[in-house]
């Protein structure tokens, strides 16, 4: 059996629980808004989890295209980017009740999983409820990590709202199917009706042409999810933990997933099976792990709770790595050992779990008191090589929806995992090596060598040159014309972003995870800004003591060259100096002065490069490109003039040297404050 974890977002009450219920077939812990205080407030506040499930031909999971397309008049209609004409699936042949009908659990066609043909393959849809409303998209953030395909939801009545576009964004991250689900379409007039969806799914369409999730496969649907007049006897919170200890006792290995789990009034609604048969035809086998690995076991949790007598129960999401029965695992962050007695994927018994799986864990150990504080986590083997930091260096990219630049140093929200801080950090990118001169190379050869300048290796190097970047700005003021094919989604460039993080708190995490930064401010549509992937650690252990001992100061510069690792890693400030021409001495030689004030500063920049430049190409940063190169021969006088010799013919400006100036380039290590000469 295959797991697809499927995130269902959208705005505040836009029907996605109403989905939910009226697909899932089996319930885990805080599915259809569990939790006392969505019960309260009538709105998700929490991950809510629940499966169904489908069946498909592996032949056909084999050959799965990507498409663009949306359902119509009872079929479902696959637009090709490569092939323009339409290819209609029959859903003649699909049970499907009258819309007045109820129907169970929302699937009205009903799935034996102990029916088994070899050329069948059962998948299991995971579904990931997730809250709407604004201040709540930390835990919609997290929810993106766990997810291998999307539903958004719209409210067909009121469009796209502000958590809209947030979704759109986490639809990025994703990178796989997205159906748009055109909910409610049950309040629209029958007479109306039609020319409402029809209006709707234009703006859609046009709203995402206009960016570059137009290179995404979405698909679009309408239907209506109505569970509001349903009269329900779900079981409670207590008795579903009840039936969750069942995961000590011996279950089964034929489950039914319409047991009494889901006893209630069945609710009516419309589509559904539209719905159903779209995913059916589209859902592809999420790439996993190929040799996972005890080592690299890594487990979020997003929910817990104990069960007298027996230990702790934790449901959550294997992100990678593996993990069977009676392993000895660490629970973090409190670093409290155990072993696992007994693993379940929503109530079925499993013996081992793997990448991509949800799964319960039943957990022995001396320390359930301390674990009640902690709601999320993380769970490890205990051989796993996982530390905890509060500097990281990521590969990041600016979220197009996010309409401001973002600065140096500026506050954000950082979220790993499960785990969120408070975040600043500085942005940097690769020093581009120039091509030198043969002279160049023969003063180099005479023992006057520069600093060691980056290789074109792709990928973060810990001995790099690397240029500090002021400002982040997104492309967002260029025609979309301009913007490169695939450049969200490429990661691989020539200009890479990296961005040196320090948190305010120790987080857990490994070399290639996904993080995403907030920025807290409410007067923007979308608060998500960046994202990335991490692509190197700095393990707190290798920083001096005084450093992990000092409280989150902003703005303060992480001492990196303290670390054994990083004492040849640099992120320079480009610099420059202006002087002016007092004389041309020959064809090739000048008197320059007005960059130095005595003959002992001169010392320091002999045998280094100066550049001829006119001053109109002053401010050009470009200018350097086609300047003529020449280098500081020696001090003349003690008042910091000095001789400057160059490669090419200079004589043409010797009728007019108040046109001219001349310049040295360097850079200045921003963690040492050394001046560095490239």
């Amino acid at each position: 059996m295959i797991n697809v974890n499927i995130g269902v977002l959208g705005h505040v009450d836009s029907g996605k629980t109403s989905l939910c219920r009226c697909l899932s077939e089996v319930l885990s812990t805080c599915a259809l808004d569990k939790h006392r205080q969505s019960q309260e407030k009538g709105i998700t506040i929490d991950l809510g989890f629940s499966s169904f499930y489908i069946k498909k031909k592996k032949s056909q999971i084999a050959t799965s295209q990507n498409q663009h397309g949306e359902t119509q008049n009872n079929k479902i209609i696959s637009k090709h980017e490569s092939n323009t004409n339409e290819h209609i699936l029959d859903q003649n042949n699909v049970k499907r009740e009258d819309i007045n009908n109820d129907c169970e659990g929302g699937n009205i066609q009903n799935i034996n999983i102990s029916d088994e043909n070899p050329e069948d393959e059962l998948i299991q849809i995971c579904l990931v409820d997730c809250p709407g409303h604004h201040s709540l998209i930390k835990c919609i953030v997290m929810g993106a990590k766990i997810m291998d395909m999307i539903f958004l939801v719209i409210d067909i009545n009121k469009g796209i709202q502000k958590q809209t576009i947030e979704c759109l964004v986490l639809c990025q991250f994703v990178k796989s199917d997205i159906i748009i689900i055109l909910n409610k379409i049950d309040l629209i007039p029958l007479h109306e009706r039609d020319k409402k969806i029809n209006s709707m799914k234009k703006k859609i369409k046009d709203a995402i042409n206009r960016t570059s999730l137009k290179k995404l496969s979405y698909y679009i649907v309408s239907l209506s999810a109505n569970s509001k007049n349903a009269t329900t006897d779900e079981i409670g919170d207590a008795e579903m933990r009840e039936k969750a200890s069942s995961i000590c006792r011996d279950t089964p290995n034929e489950f039914n997933p319409r047991s009494s789990i889901l006893k209630k009034e069945k609710p009516a609604s419309e589509n559904i099976n539209e719905l159903i048969e779209l995913l059916k035809s589209i859902i592809k086998i999420p790439v996993r792990e190929n040799n996972p690995s005890f080592e690299d076991f890594y487990f979020l949790y997003d929910h817990s709770f104990e069960i007298k007598g027996k230990g702790m129960v934790y449901t959550g999401t294997v992100i990678k790595g593996k993990i069977t029965i009676n392993s000895d695992i660490s629970i973090l962050p409190l670093n409290i050992k155990g072993k696992i007695k007994d693993i379940q994927s929503f109530k079925k018994k499993k013996k081992e779990g793997t990448s991509g799986n949800r799964l319960s864990f039943l957990i022995s150990h001396d320390n359930i008191k301390n674990l009640k504080k902690v709601e999320r986590g993380i769970i490890v083997h205990e051989k796993s090589s996982i530390c905890n930091f509060t500097v990281f260096i990521c590969k990041i990219k600016l979220i197009e929806f996010y309409k401001k630049s973002i600065k140096n140093k500026e506050l954000l929200t950082c979220i790993i995992g499960f785990a969120s801080s408070h975040s600043y950090g500085f942005f940097f990118k690769k020093l581009k090596e120039e091509q030198k001169t043969e002279q160049e190379n023969n003063r180099q050869d005479n023992g006057k060598t520069n600093s060691t300048c980056l290789s074109n290796n792709i990928g973060f190097d810990r001995n790099g040159n690397y240029l500090i970047i002021d400002e982040v700005e997104h492309f967002n003021n260029i025609n979309d014309e301009t913007i490169p094919e695939n450049d969200l989604f490429e990661d691989e460039k020539d200009d890479e972003i990296y961005f040196l993080v320090v948190l305010n708190k120790k987080m857990y995490g490994f070399n290639g995870e996904k993080c995403i930064f907030l920025k807290n401010d409410e007067n923007i549509n979308c608060r998500i800004c960046l994202h990335g992937n991490i692509v190197d650690i700095i393990k707190d252990s290798a920083i001096n003591s005084k450093i992990n001992n000092s409280t989150f100061v902003m703005n303060k510069k992480p001492c990196l060259n303290e670390h054994e690792d990083y004492k040849n890693f640099k992120i320079m400030k480009e610099k420059e100096k202006i002087g002016l021409i007092e004389k041309v001495i020959d064809n090739t030689t000048l008197l320059c002065k007005n960059i130095f004030t005595s003959s002992n500063q001169v010392t320091a920049y002999l045998t280094q490069k100066i550049y001829l430049i006119p001053i109109e190409h002053q401010k050009n940063k470009n200018v350097c490109k086609t300047a003529t190169i020449g280098y500081i021969a020696k001090s003349f006088a003690k008042n910091g003039k000095f001789i400057a010799h160059f490669d090419d013919d200079i004589s043409h400006i010797k009728d007019n040297i108040k046109s001219y100036i001349v310049m040295i380039k360097y850079y200045k290590d921003i963690f040492t404050k050394r001046k560095i000469f490239m």
